[in-house]
């Protein structure tokens, strides 16, 4: 299927299809038309189309049957619809339907303008991050690896430019947002990709014990020592070690990690003899190291050893456009694991997992995604399958008292995440009606467009 940057106008009115071809050529927008049902879907099998505007009454079947048929055809294309006064129902089943907009007639040229040219920007930053993601997995082994954000993208591209070199990387984000894939990914495009990469948890393993699983032990070394055993520096030779939350190692593992660094030598617990051995290091952690270091709990000397070349994944909440397509890696993965088919996302459950804020990141998305599949018994996947078990593992809570008063619990709150979180719910609760969304978190539609921009919700709401 080619691609077209072309604005789709369906009505079976001539002079109507006249006047809105005219104001978006003006515009360069190139337009394409047709007067039934059938012809747009025949448009829309030839080329993908980011925008149809189309009226909702048509010779053949209606606007919202066009809308369901285009979004078989392709799950990205937009659909505004366009029709004289009509129910409320009607209006609520169609945007439920993924409608784009509502445009009443008579047809309002500025509106019509900013909904084209909207979709049309869209789709040109689609092609363009399309075209570099192309370009990135062309160059880089990225199996397994899901970016279709900027952001995971440019990661990925310092990624592989770092990976043919010796040098020691810190990943840094928070939980659960991917660091050990990116590690991975380091390791699969360097020159020790053929050897082992080995991976360790430092915060899950008693500080008593950290330090003889990298560096080994010597018979007799400690109560229960009852033969030599080799660390994973030594395992690991010619390959990569990936210390996960290294932020959280003792003191005492500290030094001598930063002497490994130094020296390329360690000696195995109870032994004087020192060893030497050929690894990489990336190191990863989700704390600040500098607030550690300015503390005293992290040495600033093995900071910098380990801060050569720094990797910053941002949160899932700020990589939007990784939601959908690692919601579908995830389903993917699923099939024939969970003992029944697997749905798909329908259009509503997309933007549900676009505007909920992720605080668990990649890790989270993944477990939702896993249990909404098993209590689903649709085709589709829905937010309710999403919020069945949520609503179950969480105890109702009054928020206000008799008073009218907010009661602090007593452990706090994340109030940048409640603020998030209601503007999300009140978005949803009205249909994605920006003016209703206002009304009922008591701000005016200003301050709520300031919040859709600032938590990076539905761009189509602003």
């Amino acid at each position: 299927m080619s691609t077209s940057t072309s604005v789709l106008l369906v009505t079976p009115n001539d002079r109507e299809r006249l006047t809105c071809r005219g104001w978006l050529r003006e515009e360069g927008i190139d337009v394409l038309e047709a007067s039934t049902a059938t012809e747009a879907l025949d448009c829309h099998q030839r080329l993908s189309i980011p925008l149809t505007i189309s009226d909702v009454r048509l010779p053949e079947f209606d606007g919202i049957e066009l809308l369901g048929r285009i979004h078989r055809l392709n799950s990205d294309a937009e659909v505004a619809l366009v029709a004289d006064s009509l129910p409320i129902e009607y209006t609520v089943k169609a945007m439920k339907a993924g409608a784009l907009d509502f445009l009443p007639k008579p047809i309002d040229r500025p509106r019509l303008l900013n909904v084209a040219l909207s979709a049309v920007r869209q789709c040109a930053n689609a092609g363009d991050l399309a075209e570099r993601r192309k370009r990135l997995f062309e160059t880089y082994d990225l199996e397994n690896v899901v970016a279709d954000s900027d952001g995971m993208m440019r990661v990925l591209e310092l990624a592989g430019q770092v990976a043919p070199l010796n040098c020691t990387v810190l990943i840094t984000g928070p939980s659960g947002a991917g660091k050990e894939v990116v590690s991975r990914t380091v390791h699969a495009n360097s020159p020790r990709a053929n050897k082992p990469f080995v991976s360790i948890n430092c915060a899950a393993i008693p500080d008593t014990l950290l330090e003889s699983e990298l560096f080994g032990y010597q018979r007799g070394a400690f109560t229960g020592a009852n033969q030599n055993k080799i660390g994973l520096f030594e395992s690991a030779r010619g390959g990569t070690v990936f210390l996960d939350e290294i932020a959280e190692i003792d003191p005492s593992v500290q030094a001598k990690l930063l002497h490994f660094l130094q020296h390329r030598t360690f000696c195995p617990v109870g032994s004087v003899r020192p060893k030497q051995t050929d690894v990489r290091i990336i190191a990863a952690t989700n704390a600040a190291l500098e607030e550690r270091v300015k503390q005293g709990t992290f040495r600033e000397d093995l900071y910098y050893r380990l801060c050569v070349f720094p990797l910053y994944i941002p949160p899932l909440a700020q990589r939007t456009d990784d939601i959908v397509p690692l919601a579908l890696h995830f389903l993917k993965r699923l099939e024939g694991q969970v003992g029944k088919a697997v749905p798909g996302l329908s259009r509503e459950v997309v933007r549900y997992l676009k505007s909920r804020p992720w605080r668990g990141n990649v890790r989270e998305l993944e477990n939702a995604v896993e249990r909404a599949v098993i209590v689903s018994s649709g085709n589709l996947l829905t937010s309710t399958d999403f919020r069945v078990l949520e609503s179950a593992q969480s105890e109702p809570t009054a928020m206000f008292s008799e008073s009218g008063i907010w009661t602090l619990p007593d452990e706090g709150i994340d109030l940048e995440a409640l603020v998030r979180s209601l503007t999300v719910q009140a978005i949803e609760r009205t249909d994605r009606r920006v003016s209703a969304a206002a009304r009922l978190l008591g701000i005016s539609r200003a301050t709520l467009r300031y919040r859709i921009k600032k938590y990076g919700l539905d761009a189509d709401l602003l």
